[in-house]
């Protein structure tokens, strides 16, 4: 699945946008499109705030050998694991 929108959907939005043109007024498939879209905005905005990246770049983030941190504990673990 590439994420791209099919054929049905294009020929869906044409039907839904040229019914809602007709029905109602000529800018309203217009209106309701950036009204689909602040909505989708205000959706990513809060699945990707702030909080949310750190808190799962800190659980993807290895977690760290004591041994890497400090190199005169490097050396003792050396020489003690010989």
């Amino acid at each position: 699945m590439s994420g791209r929108a099919g054929p049905e959907a294009a020929g869906f939005g044409a039907f839904l946008g040229g019914w809602l043109a007709t029905t109602y007024d000529l800018r309203t498939p217009l209106y309701a499109a950036a009204g689909l879209l602040l909505t989708m905005t205000a959706v990513t905005a809060t699945m990707t705030g702030n909080r949310r990246v750190e808190t799962a770049l800190r659980s993807a983030r290895p977690k760290a050998d004591p041994a890497d941190q400090d190199p005169a504990k490097e050396i003792a673990v050396q020489t003690t694991s010989r």
